[in-house]
């Protein structure tokens, strides 16, 4: 099991689906670009970049967490006053709670049963949800007319047999 891969999957499919980021923009589940559909996912702005490190095991050896950075940028030229950014990073943010307070809850909202479905499918039902917790992210930044911030955000989970 890519647990990196399902989770990063699971999110790239809540943010389009529950996400308002805008018809143009790439949503990129790193370990999975063909999976989004299209073929230049690599260098098309604006995107919204989701990347997990493989998974740490827990004290105890029971459960696992995978960390997530999940970077929004757009093209400087086009974002100069950083509006658009700021929008998406506020969208982003917003969906990844209603994901988290939904996990935390037990409650199965929209995002919640976007996330498990698509975590389902591609573990053939060996991803155990345990829940998400905020990390923190990277402040805003500019580098070679690209504008970023980043939201980092761990999933918790356990394989099932």
């Amino acid at each position: 099991m890519n647990a990196p891969r399902i989770i990063e999957l699971a999110i790239a499919r809540v943010l389009v689906d529950h996400g308002e980021l805008g018809g143009s923009t790439v949503v990129r589940p790193w370990r999975s670009l063909a999976a989004m559909g299209g073929t230049n996912h690599d260098r098309a702005l604006p995107c919204v970049d989701i990347r997990f490190s493989p998974a740490l095991h827990n004290e105890g050896q029971a459960t696992q967490t995978c960390a997530g950075e999940i970077a929004i940028m757009t093209h400087g030229a086009d974002d100069a006053d950083h509006t658009q950014i700021a929008e998406m990073e506020e969208s982003v943010r917003d969906t990844l709670e209603r994901l988290y307070d939904q996990a935390k809850a037990g409650i199965t909202g929209a995002e919640y049963a976007t996330f498990m479905a698509s975590a389902t499918e591609e573990s053939d039902g060996q991803f155990l949800c345990g829940g998400f917790t905020f990390d923190g992210g990277a402040a805003p930044f500019d580098d070679d007319d690209v504008n970023a911030i980043s939201i980092s955000f761990s999933a918790h989970f356990a394989k099932g047999g």
